[in-house]
């Protein structure tokens, strides 16, 4: 089964535009390649004319036998197929490789449709190696110069993920100018993705139109495929997607669980356009009210380079705020930052304190199991006294509960005096936060930086030793406000 599907994609020929059938006859009769080869396609692919397979693989013949390398691919996919003719499948793969040094000449001079050709190639990994970084780019380049076919498989490499990263809104954009263009199979994927919101607002409407559109195409096959789904539309609706505009609305409003969703859906194309800077846009905006998972999200978007650049000191700024929120997968992944020194220096001893914060609120065997292998490793460079004074002090962790203070929190790391103020008062009376006058020296140095009232008062009243004064200096020098696009 997986073998038929293989054969099928290859055979699958570039558009091409429509041409005076009657003076195409006449050339390619008169043994003009060039126009038999043309024909042929015309036949095969079912546009202008209705399809004939039998007529499109003795054309296909009558140009390969005079050294046409893209006939040669044409005639190679229908004997893998059987299509036209008897399957010949020894025959077709050696066609494959007899035409390849053409195929790679003509598609490196720019021939559009040599490059859509080799694109499959090195995509089903047909007389060269698969590789789905170069069936991409010949994809690209094709499309680039209008090949139709090409720009419905570049479509289809970005819906899978293969030589591009997944993105569903890319791939409706190229469906989009393939099914312009009147490419059938092009119209139906773009129906699902309006059906399904997939990389873009749901919209049923739309979807339904493409697919009456695909069903009266010339082709058999894709105006069957229309057809069949269009009736099981009839009988089975599309699960529909949240109101978008009511979502916008309630995320404007301040709502966190709102700006999460909107984010996430900008992030993954669910039921809205991918789109990186309205995805860190909506975390920036819910991570500025307190939210730890938010945090955490758009350090990992950071830490991968995934939709932004990658950027470990930024990924790591991020987890350690969502690690001091409370939030358990940021503790790890703050914990092994510190482990390793990746975007903070190494610090052994701040990882190990981290690891036992997260066991606190762990409770799958499986995270703890890895929780305790992260500890053993952090420990061996531990001093035995560290190994033992370590834990108690992470046991009287407290994530911060109220949502007052988890924003004063976020928004004290942007640089908001007045929050970095009220930051330094929990710290200093250890209200909803444990008590640590180094950390609130920091903070309300900060706030009087800003002339906020009362921030040098505080702060010179603290009893610090020249030792944790100097500490708190280290890091007043170092802090730097975090800084992200706003926007959306």
């Amino acid at each position: 089964m997986r073998a038929v599907g293989f054969i099928w994609v290859l055979a699958v020929a570039a558009s091409l535009a429509a041409a005076d059938l009657a003076a195409l006859r006449k050339q390619a009769a008169a043994g003009n390649a060039a126009a038999q080869y043309q024909l042929g396609e015309l036949f095969y692919e079912a546009r202008e004319v209705e399809r004939d397979l039998d007529a499109a693989r003795r054309w296909a013949t009558q140009a390969a036998e005079q050294g046409h390398a893209r006939a040669q691919y044409r005639l190679a996919s229908m004997q893998l197929l059987g299509e036209g003719g008897p399957r010949d499948a020894k025959a077709g793969l050696e066609l494959f490789k007899k035409c390849l040094p053409a195929l790679i000449q003509e598609a490196e001079g720019g021939e559009a449709d040599a490059q859509g050709k080799l694109g499959i190639l090195f995509a089903r990994g047909v007389a060269v190696k698969q590789d789905a970084d170069a069936a991409a780019q010949w994809f690209f380049k094709a499309a680039k110069q209008k090949n139709i076919k090409a720009q419905a498989d570049l479509a289809s490499a970005y819906l899978a993920g293969q030589g591009f990263e997944v993105n569903p809104t890319k791939a409706g954009e190229w469906f989009s100018r393939a099914a312009e263009a009147g490419y059938g199979p092009a119209m139906i994927h773009l129906a699902s993705l309006e059906l399904q919101g997939r990389g873009r607002r749901q919209n049923l409407k739309a979807g339904k139109q493409w697919l009456m559109k695909a069903a009266a195409v010339k082709h058999p096959g894709d105006a069957l495929r229309a057809r069949t789904l269009l009736e099981r539309l009839a009988t089975q609706a599309p699960k529909l997607l949240p109101d978008m505009d009511a979502l916008r609305d309630r995320a404007d409003k301040g709502e966190i669980d709102a700006q999460m969703e909107i984010a996430r859906r900008h992030e993954t194309g669910a039921g809205l356009p991918m789109d990186s800077f309205r995805t860190v846009t909506w975390y920036v905006r819910a991570i500025r009210q307190g939210s730890p998972e938010a945090a955490h999200r758009l350090g990992g978007m950071f830490a991968l380079g995934r939709g932004v650049k990658k950027n470990s000191e930024t990924a790591g700024r991020f987890w350690s705020l969502s690690a001091r929120l409370g939030y358990p997968a940021a503790q790890i992944d703050w914990g092994v930052m510190c482990a390793k020194g990746e975007g903070t220096p190494r610090n052994p001893a701040q990882a190990y304190y981290w690891f036992v914060v997260a066991r606190q609120s762990v409770g799958d065997p499986k995270q703890i199991a890895t929780l305790d292998q992260l500890q053993a490793l952090a420990s061996t460079e531990l001093t035995p006294d560290q190994v033992f004074d370590i834990p108690p002090i992470a046991g009287k962790f407290i994530a911060p509960k109220g949502p007052a203070l988890r924003k004063a929190m976020a928004m004290a790391e942007y640089g908001d005096g007045a929050a970095q103020f009220e930051l330094g008062q929990a710290l200093a009376e250890g209200t909803g936060l444990v008590k640590n006058k180094t950390e609130a020296f920091v903070w309300f140095s900060l706030a009087a930086k800003q002339k906020i009232k009362n921030a040098a008062k505080a702060r010179d009243a603290l009893k610090l030793s020249e030792k944790e004064k100097a500490a708190a200096q280290k890091k007043i020098k170092a802090f730097k406000p975090m800084a992200a696009p706003e926007g959306g």
